[in-house]
Parts: structure tokens; sequence; C-alpha cells
């Protein structure tokens, strides 16, 4: 009974969608046993009543109606430059640009002072 309301919803969303994903409406449609050409021509909201599908409905061998994400392309995982930029007008930087070199001597100034505590803590 659970499994029927499961096929019957995915019925239905294959009515809803197909208007704008024909495709993969007939896919669900072939999946669920109701044929190819179920979906061909007009559908109508009269097309999403419950109970199109009965207990023993006999389905069609399961294949995926969508391909598996490719696992060799790698995800960005660093953040956007955009958000750099929202970062700085927050602080006050808006519309405002850095001189050239500015930020190149900020790293260094960083870099110096982290040195600097660094050494003042391998001596205390």
């Amino acid at each position: 009974c659970v499994l029927v309301a499961v096929l019957e919803t995915a019925r239905i969303l294959a009515v809803t969608l197909s208007p704008i994903t024909p495709g993969l409406s007939a896919k669900i449609y072939q999946q669920l046993g109701l044929g190819e050409g179920s979906l061909q021509g007009r559908v109508g909201w009269s097309d999403t009543a419950w109970g199109a599908l009965q207990a023993g409905h006999i389905t069609a061998e399961p294949v995926p109606v969508f391909s598996r994400i490719d696992d060799t392309v790698p995800f960005a995982t660093e953040p956007a430059p955009v958000a750099d930029a929202a970062a700085a007008a927050a602080a006050g930087g808006r519309g405002k640009k850095s001189p050239p070199g500015e930020g190149k001597k900020k790293k260094e100034e960083a870099a110096k002072a982290a040195a600097a505590a660094a050494k003042l803590a391998a001596a205390g």
C-alpha cells in the first residue's frame, strides 16, 4: 500500500512536470509501466487524479532516470572571489581600490608579526 502511494506520487509528478521536462516525464512513465506514449499530446489536471495505479500494478524493470554525477570532476573548495569583495565592502572599502602592492605589504607585515610572535614564544 505504501509502495503504491509512492509510485502514484511519482506518476503525478511526471504528469505535472511533463510540460517542462517531457523527456524525464516519459522515462518515469516507462519505469511505472504506463507506456511510452501515455504523456504524448495534451495532459491536463484531470491526469493528476489519485488512483491511476492500483495495488498489484506491474512496473517495468528499474533503470535510473538520472545519470550519476561524475565523481572524477573536482568540486570547488575555495570561496568565490565575490565573498571576499563583499567582506571588503562590509569593512568599509566600498568602491575603493587599493593602491598596487598594498595587499602584498599587508601580507608581509602579517608574516613578520607571526615570525616575531613565534620567536618570543620559543624564547619564553
